[in-house]
């Protein structure tokens, strides 16, 4: 009996000096992972930071007493340099819509559209949309950033409504188109500068101008458009620039066409996001050369394809003269290709005529030779 007992104690004692071992070895291994430093916690990896997206240009214009459009501004873009641009285009530029239209007539033209896509064409840029005003709603913006103030060389000057509306659109007797320009871009600007700072205060001065201001846009699209331009406005580094143009016509105001190399470049510089390319512009645009036809040839050529919705634009004079008229196209782009096939049916050439051109001819350019074959 006592051997029992001193075996059985024998044992608990075994185990209690297993359990005491393992308990110690447990503390020990807790002991030594707290001491330890804890992994890094990974870190996911930088991304890059997304560049808001360019809302987009306004073409704004303002309507003088007779209601021409004598002050058009191209606003927007967003060179890498600056905050935004403003380009002015002279009234008496003649447009594409798609018969020639000055750009002074569009607010009389029962084509409301026919601003934006006139200059969206002819320029090779996105215009978002245009706001027209009158004298009366001009003054009404001035009056609601409560009047504005102008450099006029010698020191400053406070305008209030009417007087800002009179100094942007009047032309004075003897003055030079250009020094009208001047003064209506400071006035715009100062009033740029003085739009609200929330869309719902934008929503209201729109609704406040009323039937002044004709817009291509609604309100949910103006507004922040509106907005981007307010704020280049304020940043003071807006670029400022006038379209190059030749003039053709002489008058009341001069007729003038875009000087397509030297505004291709400019354009390019100040909106860079927004220029357009082959199949891109509103309107189908043709360009328009003469290449050995006669002046009745090319007319009749130029009102057919006006007549069936196209844009025409001058090309000038080709250098090397042509006994059969050639359409070059932009062979990877649809619309380019069906409207060089179409036109050289339409001129009863044949379909070797139609070639693709290494250029981007935006969208067909035609070189109209001697072959009076226009059909009926």
């Amino acid at each position: 009996m006592s051997e029992t007992r001193g075996r059985r104690r024998g044992a608990i004692a075994l185990v209690i000096v297993v359990v005491i071992v393992a308990s110690a070895a447990i503390g020990i291994l807790l002991t030594r992972t707290s001491q330890e430093e804890p992994l890094p916690v990974p870190k996911p990896s930088p991304s890059e930071t997304a560049l808001p997206k360019r809302l987009g240009t306004v073409l704004l214009q303002l309507k003088d007493s007779d209601g021409k459009a004598v002050v058009n501004l191209l606003l927007g873009g967003e060179p890498a340099e600056h905050a935004g641009s403003s380009l002015a285009l002279p009234p008496g530029l003649l447009i594409p819509t798609p018969a020639v239209m000055a750009l002074q007539a569009t607010p009389e033209s029962a084509d409301t559209l026919a601003a934006k896509n006139g200059v969206s064409t002819l320029l090779l840029v996105r215009v978002d949309a245009t706001l027209t005003l009158d004298r009366l709603a001009l003054a009404g913006l001035v009056e609601s950033v409560h009047g504005i103030t102008v450099d006029v060389g010698l020191g400053t000057l406070t305008l209030d409504g009417v007087s800002a509306a009179d100094y942007a659109t009047q032309l004075k007797p003897g003055e030079v188109e250009s020094a009208r320009q001047e003064r209506a871009r400071a006035v715009i600007i100062q009033a740029l500068r003085g739009l609200p700072e929330t869309d719902e205060s934008m929503r209201q001065l729109l609704a406040s101008l009323g039937s002044l201001a004709r817009t291509t846009a609604t309100n949910d699209e103006l507004v922040p458009l509106l907005g981007q331009i307010h704020a280049d406005a304020l940043s003071g580094n807006m670029l400022k620039e006038d379209l190059p143009v030749t003039v053709v016509a002489s008058g009341a105001t001069d007729a003038v066409v875009v000087d397509d190399a030297a505004a291709r470049a400019l354009i390019t510089r100040l909106f860079p996001s927004d220029v357009l390319t082959t199949g891109e512009t509103p309107l189908p645009r043709v360009v328009l050369e003469s290449a050995g036809a006669s002046a009745g040839y090319l007319l009749k050529t130029r009102r057919a394809l006006t007549d069936s919705g196209v844009a025409v634009i001058d090309g000038g004079t080709s250098v090397i003269p042509l006994k059969v008229s050639r359409v070059e196209i932009s062979a990877g782009i649809p619309r380019s290709r069906d409207l060089g096939f179409s036109i050289a049916e339409s001129l009863g050439l044949p379909a070797a005529a139609v070639r693709a051109s290494d250029a981007s001819p935006v969208d067909v350019i035609l070189r109209l030779g001697a072959d009076e074959g226009l059909a009926p």
